[in-house]
């Protein structure tokens, strides 16, 4: 047995004024979020920022020594439209630190980290993506 669509007066739907102001408002959220996430995906307006968090993996007492591991780091800023490297110590602050954080504890303690500016031999030790 079929079922019959829903009839009221001839009408397979009821419209109401409070009904198409809801709908048109969704629809100008709905809109507002597509224009601006894709004006965001377009001009890179919000680039990645990395952060990593390993628990309880070290304390302040653990020491290892890098260079055993050749293991380097190198970070820099750059426009994400262009690619234009962005190192104007007028505008940009390198502050590399290291957050330990103790397990059942609100705060953090910072380290900072000394670096340096890369030089031909330092950018000789990095691995390329084919190594």
């Amino acid at each position: 047995m079929p079922v019959h669509a829903f009839h009221m007066e001839g009408n397979e739907k009821i419209g109401t004024s409070i009904g198409c102001l809801f709908s048109i408002f969704t629809l100008i959220i709905v809109l507002s979020q597509v224009v601006v996430r894709g004006a965001i995906c377009v001009t890179k307006a919000r680039p990645f920022i990395a952060q990593s968090t390993v628990e309880n993996a070290r304390t302040s007492d653990d020491k290892i020594d890098l260079d055993e591991y050749n293991f380097h780091i190198g970070f820099g800023v750059r426009n994400a439209n262009d690619e234009y490297d962005r190192h104007d110590p007028n505008y940009v602050e390198f502050v590399p630190i290291l957050e330990e954080k103790l397990k059942n504890e609100s705060h953090s303690t910072y380290h900072p980290l000394k670096y340096h500016k890369c030089t031909e031999e330092d950018y000789a030790k990095f691995s390329t993506v084919r190594d």
